[in-house]
């Protein structure tokens, strides 16, 4: 079921890239903007794999990313989600995301960074209200 979930997550991703290319005006085909997904998702799961192993072994506490700022800044609420979300692989994977869309959709390097940061801005900023959502209704 992890490998359907894994596939169907790849073909939604470069689908996404696909329809991002088109409204920058770039040119890349569905296949070329698939195997550029495959060349960046194994950061992903590197990230994953030592969250989860720092679970296991070191007993992190399972909201805690050892490689985000909140194993470093200790909050809650809101702030610690937002923290999480900065995080070395997320980084990681963004600043490859930027290239694959320079290199692979050909898209201005202004435009590709512009939209980088767009949609990073936009993920902390729904996993902020998301996690105040949440707290809100569970102690409601």
């Amino acid at each position: 079921m992890t490998l359907i979930g894994l596939l169907l997550g790849l073909v939604v991703n470069a689908a996404i890239y696909k329809l991002i290319v088109f409204l920058a005006k770039g040119d890349a085909s569905f296949q070329q903007l698939f195997s550029a997904v495959l060349f960046i998702t194994p950061v992903t799961i590197v990230g994953t794999i030592i969250s989860h192993l720092s679970i296991i072994l070191f007993h992190v506490p399972k909201n805690t990313t050892i490689t985000s700022l909140n194993a470093l800044i200790q909050t809650s609420g809101p702030w610690h989600a937002v923290l999480a979300n900065i995080d070395l692989f997320v980084i990681w994977n963004l600043v490859l995301t930027g290239f694959l869309l320079m290199k692979v959709g050909h898209i201005s390097p202004r435009i590709t960074w512009t939209i980088i940061g767009f949609f990073y801005l936009l993920s902390i900023i729904f996993q902020y209200v998301g996690t105040a959502i949440t707290i809100s209704v569970s102690w409601g």
